[in-house]
């Protein structure tokens, strides 16, 4: 029994998936690109529970496109939309897998607008929503993790 036990825990251990944010950014003359991923740096598919943005107290979905043009509709005339993907519950994301939450670019002359109009934090270039998801590995008993952190176009 101790040695099934022993061999469950590593069969559970080596399906194990770690969500993580990763931003990047790519600058030209003229424009500035802006990109935030969720990568699965783990060793087995991430199993999405819950996922949400969370922005003034209210829960939206992650589906960057919509969210922007519902809460923040002139953002289409300054910033051009490259790549979106939704989060949605039951998505499954494998090991090594990137989803593009968003792919932006800007022109530099309209950063600054841009920058005020979205409220984000100057130095940080983080924007007043974030983003929250619940996950779990393919053993659908196993324990959920939580990743919550907040849009960055830096």
């Amino acid at each position: 029994i101790y040695q099934t036990n022993i061999i469950n825990q590593q069969s559970r251990l080596s399906v194990k998936p770690k969500l993580l944010f990763e931003i990047a950014r790519n600058i030209t003359d003229t424009t500035l690109t802006f990109e935030q991923t969720l990568k699965n740096k783990g060793l087995g598919p991430a199993i999405i529970k819950k996922a949400s943005i969370l922005y003034e107290e209210k829960k939206f979905p992650i589906d960057f496109e919509g969210f922007t043009v519902k809460k923040f509709p002139k953002i289409a005339n300054d910033l051009n939309l490259i790549e979106s993907s939704s989060v949605i519950e039951g998505l499954s994301i494998l090991p090594d897998e990137t989803v593009t939450i968003f792919k932006v670019e800007i022109q530099k002359s309209e950063l600054q607008d841009m920058v005020e109009y979205l409220e984000l934090n100057p130095m940080s270039m983080s924007a007043k929503w974030k983003f929250q998801i619940e996950y779990t590995s393919m053993y659908e008993n196993d324990k959920v993790w939580k990743l919550n952190a907040p849009c960055k176009f830096w």
